[in-house]
């Protein structure tokens, strides 16, 4: 897996379609792209993001997810690790008051203050992660969320070797995912494959699962 520093690659990458150029999943699932990324936004950000909510994305990237979820927050924070990742979202949005873009060192959330966030989501960057750093941010979480806040989290769950290797997978997995959530006080509500009507959508491509966690009240 990349080291932290080789992950630098996301300044120089070309984003042709802002993070919607990743389809495989929804081809993968025989589905439209537009339908499968719906059935996340339904299943895993409306039901968590309340209007009160200050939300905070983890390698936000191009702005992928970043309507879906601004639209329903208060406020929204979005970090990356890549400074021209984060400097392209200050542009593209920057007719929003709501949001905030920021810098981070790819290992911590200093910049926020503890117990003042209800949502935190990351989606495309945890599958590539290894477990020492996902521990780090796992404890971050745990500082960040407010009682009763929750984070969905994309990640490896089962792959196989061969779905490791080409999808370049850390050694991530849901058991790990979960003993690192408990050892931080944070409550796992559910790790997740599939979803939408009929489970039409899913993650199965590279078995990567969608874990929500809560800090209990």
């Amino acid at each position: 897996m990349p080291t932290l520093e080789e992950n630098r690659f996301w300044d120089q990458y070309e984003w042709p379609q802002d993070g919607d150029e990743w389809t495989d999943q929804a081809v993968f699932c025989r589905i439209p792209y537009s339908i499968w990324k719906q059935d996340i936004v339904d299943a895993l950000i409306v039901p968590c993001v309340a209007g009160s909510s200050t939300v905070v994305e983890v390698a936000v990237g191009h702005g992928r997810w970043t309507p879906f979820l601004a639209r329903r927050a208060r406020r929204y924070i979005g970090v990356d690790f890549n400074p021209s990742c984060v400097r392209f979202c200050r542009r593209r949005f920057g007719h929003l008051g709501n949001v905030d873009f920021q810098t981070t060192n790819g290992r911590t959330l200093s910049l926020v203050p503890s117990g003042s966030v209800q949502f935190v989501w990351s989606f495309d960057s945890f599958v590539h992660i290894e477990p020492d750093i996902a521990g780090g941010y796992m404890a971050e979480f745990a500082r960040i969320l407010s009682p009763g806040g929750q984070c969905s989290i994309h990640h490896p769950g089962r792959p196989s070797p061969e779905q490791r290797a080409r999808g370049g997978r850390s050694e991530l997995s849901d058991e790990l995912f979960a003993r690192m959530a408990s050892a931080h006080g944070l409550r796992v509500l559910s790790q997740i494959d599939s979803w939408g009507v009929g489970k039409r959508s899913n993650t199965k491509l590279f078995a990567d699962s969608i874990s929500t966690v809560e800090k209990p009240c």
